[in-house]
């Protein structure tokens, strides 16, 4: 699933992690709550992708930034939380965008 993950990283652009689902949910919303070794390995290649795209443009401070949002969601336990993180994130690297 991760090559497959990384082919429509690629295709589509980021923003396209902000759709929202009949539910109402993000497709990370579903890797949050089922939070598994694998569904860490998608979220950091997605992260990846967030970071390589900052680095491209030469923007090591918001690079640094968004580098260390993602560190706190990998590193975190709870749920919700572990949501709100990914929001601020993608809304910041939004702007970024």
């Amino acid at each position: 699933s991760g090559g497959l993950f990384e082919v429509l990283l690629d295709e589509y652009t980021y923003h396209a992690l902000g759709w929202k689902d009949a539910n109402g949910k993000q497709a990370v919303d579903y890797l949050f709550w089922n939070w598994t070794p694998e569904n860490k390995t998608l979220l950091r290649m997605a992260q990846s992708f967030m970071v390589s795209r900052l680095e491209v443009w030469g923007a090591k401070s918001w690079m640094n930034a968004i580098e260390s949002k993602n560190q706190a969601i990998l590193g975190e336990d709870d749920k919700e939380r572990r949501s709100t993180l990914w929001a601020e994130a993608h809304s910041d690297f939004a702007q970024y965008e």
